[in-house]
């Protein structure tokens, strides 16, 4: 897989180092944090006499049964040895992942560290390894358990570069096996697998012509969850679906990249993004939901025909509102910032910069703290 590109983040657009430090303090979180908010808040607008006071600041029901459910997953014991006589994958193959396979994290760690030697079982090894078994094995539960693998791999092992610059040397072609699991019938998978690959696409935030086919099916894919999502008032999530919140969490990772943002808004993504900011800034709702919710339209406002959309649907009075009762400071100063770019686009009818792109807008409080972006 080729990689290279410029960046099209925001903050590619920035005036200054100040700029380029709050866009990293806002998405800092996003190389640290483990998948999956909850699932749908009741359906909710913003109301004057709401009090964000008393949304969720812990871990909901929800998140904790996903939590417990990636747990079991992860105890499981795979017969590897069966795979192998049935050519499924191969003796080296066997070798690598029984060597890897419930070992300690450190050892772990220093498997995926390890340069490549002459027999070529350096790190990606590895993880072309467990990419062929997704190629090449049917059976859910051992789907299921490579896919928490893989996951635990980003979130736990050595931070999220380390792991995904693996991904991007690997042999396989990583995002079709990838996409090939968002078909399969059963969430978690859906689920795993949807968190891996927009991490893949979205590492080091490049625009790369070989990657667009993938992002632009990916992202087809989230909207129409999200419609489905939207859709529905029930708290259960249909077999075969994912949550709201798991699409939002998946789009606050890609809608960095310029390529991700321009497909969102091809495929109608705003109004049932709308709706999930709606529910998220209901009395109840995931306060983690609702910074994503937040920073999706705050990397949208970026692009002219997102914020154009964003304000005809009152995005920014929306935002305004929850600026009002909001207490946690990293929503606020998202919020305020989405804020801005809508209504200086809205007044002016182009942004500041070359190519219509406005500079990055400056920080609401001059008493920002960085720690305070990774205390949820």
């Amino acid at each position: 897989m080729q990689r290279g590109g410029a960046s099209s983040s925001p903050s590619k657009h920035s005036g200054g180092s100040e700029g380029r430090r709050q866009y990293q303090e806002l998405t800092a979180i996003h190389d640290n944090r483990l998948q999956g908010s909850g699932k749908r808040s009741p359906m909710g607008g913003f109301n004057a006499g709401s009090t964000f006071g008393t949304q969720n600041h812990g871990i909901t029901p929800q998140e904790n049964r996903k939590a417990v459910m990636t747990e079991q997953v992860l105890k499981r014991v795979v017969p590897w040895e069966t795979y192998q006589k049935a050519d499924l994958i191969s003796d080296r193959e066997l070798q690598l992942i029984k060597r890897y396979d419930k070992k300690d994290g450190k050892v772990q760690l220093q498997l995926l560290e390890a340069a490549d030697d002459e027999r070529g079982e350096g790190g990606v090894s590895y993880v072309n390894a467990f990419f062929s078994l997704l190629r090449s094995i049917a059976s859910e539960e051992v789907v299921q358990y490579v896919l928490a693998l893989l996951e635990q791999m980003i979130v736990e092992l050595g931070g999220s570069k380390c792991v995904l610059g693996l991904f991007k040397r690997a042999s396989v072609d990583v995002p079709t096996i990838l996409l090939r699991m968002l078909q399969r019938p059963d969430s978690f998978t859906q689920e795993k697998a949807a968190f891996v690959l927009a991490n893949y696409l979205s590492f080091d935030n490049t625009d790369v012509s070989d990657q667009s086919q993938t992002m632009n099916t990916f992202i087809e894919w989230l909207c129409q969850e999200l419609r489905s999502s939207s859709a529905s008032s029930s708290s259960q999530v249909s077999a075969g679906s994912i949550d709201a919140p798991c699409v939002i969490s998946c789009l606050s990772t890609l809608l960095r990249n310029q390529s991700a943002r321009t497909a969102f808004v091809r495929y109608n993504g705003i109004t049932p993004l709308v709706v999930s900011l709606d529910r998220a800034a209901s009395q109840g709702g995931s306060l983690q939901v609702l910074y994503e919710s937040c920073l999706c339209t705050w990397f949208l406002s970026f692009q002219p025909a997102a914020s154009r959309e964003l304000t005809r649907t009152k995005v920014p009075q929306k935002l305004t509102d929850v600026a009002k009762h909001v207490q946690k400071e990293k929503i606020l100063r998202v919020a305020l910032m989405t804020i801005q770019n809508c209504l200086e686009r809205d007044g002016s009818g182009s942004g500041k910069g070359s190519g219509g792109q406005k500079e990055q807008p400056s920080s609401p409080s001059s008493s920002s703290r960085p720690g305070s972006e990774l205390d949820l």
